[in-house]
């Protein structure tokens, strides 16, 4: 895997493959051709999920609340944030 850059890093995405099909992650870091996703739960920092860059789809327009709530990435915040985004969905 190639060296890390932050182009995505910090946004939320969606899964579009997979038997998590569906499922919120946050994008920690990324490069040319994968992602490294985590939720604050399953998949936390310390164990996040790589997934190619094609299965996933960003979130372009946040909530301020979910933003300012990913501003520090740790699995509470990242788990706050996407609890923020799906009560924003309703």
């Amino acid at each position: 895997m190639k060296t890390y850059d932050t182009d995505l890093g910090g946004k939320l995405c969606v899964s579009l493959c997979g038997h998590d099909k569906g499922k919120l992650y946050v994008i920690i870091a990324s490069d040319d051709d994968q992602v490294v996703l985590a939720d604050g739960e399953k998949r936390t920092i310390d164990r996040p999920k790589k997934k190619n860059r094609r299965h996933v789809q960003p979130v372009i327009h946040l909530p301020e609340n979910v933003e300012e709530a990913l501003s520090e990435c740790t699995d509470l915040t990242i788990k706050r944030a996407l609890r923020l985004y799906k009560q924003a969905e309703v």
